[in-house]
């Protein structure tokens, strides 16, 4: 009977240390995940619009205008400036069938023969 007792406190015991790892080990994993998610540094600006499709397709003048903006951004000298928002369209619809006012008569419908011949 001791025995038996001896081996379950020893199984509860080690689950217990298995969670307690566990969650040491998340904490832990959760903590470089913080510290990895830091803020990049504002020198990386012009890194970044290098990568932009108005820098790869600009000429030399353009891309030095873009850099210099770049770094005044970064440097918190400058503003970005406010893209140019497109108007809004007008919502195209697709025409919409007249509604029917009235019930349609038995003489208006045509007329359908039974489907059973039984039923003349």
């Amino acid at each position: 009977m001791r025995v038996v007792i001896g081996l379950i406190e020893l199984r509860i015991a080690a689950i217990g240390l298995i969670c307690l790892g566990s969650g040491i080990a998340l904490c832990l994993y959760t903590l470089r995940l913080w510290r990895e998610a830091r803020p990049e540094s504002p020198a990386l600006a012009p890194l970044e619009v290098m990568s932009d499709d108005a820098f790869i397709n600009g000429d030399d003048r353009a891309r030095r205008d873009l850099l210099q903006m770049a770094r005044e951004i970064a440097a918190g000298v400058a503003r970005e400036p406010q893209r140019q928002r497109p108007a809004p369209r007008e919502p195209r619809m697709r025409p919409v069938a007249p509604r029917r006012t009235s019930t349609p008569t038995d003489e208006e419908g045509p007329r359908r023969a039974p489907i059973d011949p039984l039923l003349k």
